[in-house]
């Protein structure tokens, strides 16, 4: 068995197990004697809904580390947010990357890539905000989105 989580190896997929739980077996027995596709759906709302209610806790550490990506558009040192944080860059690499699900650099790219998205999307150049050159805009949509098609 891997010490990595299962969904590392997937990026942007999760398997039943891990979106359904413990009850993933039971769900899918729900799911399969429904007879109905709004009863299917109204037994994955109440169990999503349940899973939610119950969800893990974010240390308050990795929640004002968001808000700070967030509020700088993805601008700031990881190593900055560590000292801000009170924690190790590795410690905070270990917890943000364990409850978000990506690590903090990968989260400040998405951040820097939603930015210029919506300045693409309003008129405006996607190089404009707190990286003014194109080139991080250039690399960060390519790693984000892939290369462009053709």
């Amino acid at each position: 068995m891997s010490a990595r989580p299962s969904w590392s190896a997937r990026p942007g997929r999760a398997d039943h197990g891990e979106l359904w739980g413990r009850e993933a077996g039971r769900t899918q027995e729900r799911l399969r004697r429904a007879g109905s596709w709004e009863e299917r759906f109204a037994i994955a709302e109440s169990v999503l809904a349940r899973r939610y209610e119950a969800g893990r806790r974010v240390d308050p550490e990795v929640a004002f580390v968001w808000e700070r990506l967030v509020t700088h558009r993805g601008g700031v040192a990881v190593e900055r947010l560590a000292a801000e944080a009170g924690w190790s860059r590795k410690r905070l690499w270990s917890r943000f990357r364990s409850q978000v699900g990506i690590g903090p650099k990968r989260a400040a790219r998405l951040v820097r890539f939603d930015e210029a998205a919506h300045r693409l999307a309003a008129g405006r150049s996607p190089a404009q905000g707190p990286r003014r050159s194109a080139t991080p805009i250039s690399r960060t949509s390519t790693g984000t989105s892939g290369p462009s098609p053709g």
